[in-house]
């Protein structure tokens, strides 16, 4: 079954916050979702964290060397096999409802090409 959302994460050097990031989308309310993840040749334990899951959504394209954040969002969008994608940071959590709430929203207005969302600042005592 194809998925009906693509998440796409672009990540350089994110070990501080991508487990929360990655665990945000991995406990979405809902499942039939794909989720890729772009390593920009990173240099700190990124690899390692992102080599720690298992689960069948997550699909890990690292960058030989070190692209940047448009070039790494753009191939994981490249990549992406659901006719929507999800932009998530590697520093940001997802709400539970986020990717449900949005695909409801999306389905319910089929005119928009472009769906934002609200945000809430947090710091590392939030993670």
């Amino acid at each position: 079954m194809n998925p009906e959302v693509s998440v796409v994460t672009a990540v350089y050097n994110g070990q501080a916050y991508l487990r929360a990031t990655i665990d945000s989308i991995l406990t979405q309310t809902m499942p039939n979702f794909e989720y890729v993840i772009v390593n920009d040749a990173a240099t700190d334990t990124t690899a390692q964290i992102l080599a720690s899951y298992t689960d069948p959504r997550l699909h890990i394209l690292t960058n030989p060397h070190n692209r940047g954040p448009a070039y790494s969002r753009n191939r994981g969008v490249h990549a992406a096999r659901a006719a929507l994608v999800a932009i998530i940071d590697g520093d940001d959590i997802a709400h539970p409802t986020r990717l449900a709430r949005q695909l409801a929203y999306m389905q319910s207005h089929p005119d928009l090409v472009l769906l934002g969302a609200a945000k809430r600042d947090i710091d590392a005592d939030a993670v």
